[in-house]
């Protein structure tokens, strides 16, 4: 399904890789995975959205950036926003343009 050649990776679990979410992990794979066009996080509850949050400080702060502009959380349902976001991406498609994709999906699919 996917249209071009890009990173899909994942991220999850605490240090025993059972439950959770840690923000320096989620810091340290957006730095092992971001080719320069950015990232988005796609969490699936509340405390890995914080974490997501947290490690897009964590990396605005050792970088001295405002790492927000080019790392995007995905505050939508998860399934249906990857979905739609891994469909669609292509070459032309920006991180922006893929988190308005996302977004259409949940405004679509509350009609």
């Amino acid at each position: 399904m996917k249209n071009s050649d890009f990173i899909l990776d994942y991220i999850g679990g605490d240090h025993d890789r059972r439950l959770g979410t840690n923000a320096i992990e989620i810091k340290n794979k957006i730095k092992e995975i971001d080719q320069g066009d950015g990232v988005i996080i796609v969490p699936d509850i509340g405390s890995s959205i914080l974490n997501a949050r947290a490690a897009i400080n964590l990396l605005s702060a050792e970088n001295g950036n405002d790492a927000s502009e080019y790392i995007k959380v995905f505050n939508g349902p998860f399934l249906e926003g990857l979905l739609a976001m891994v469909v669609v991406n292509d070459e032309n498609e920006t991180v922006n343009s893929l988190m308005d994709v996302g977004l259409e999906t949940v405004i679509n699919w509350k009609k």
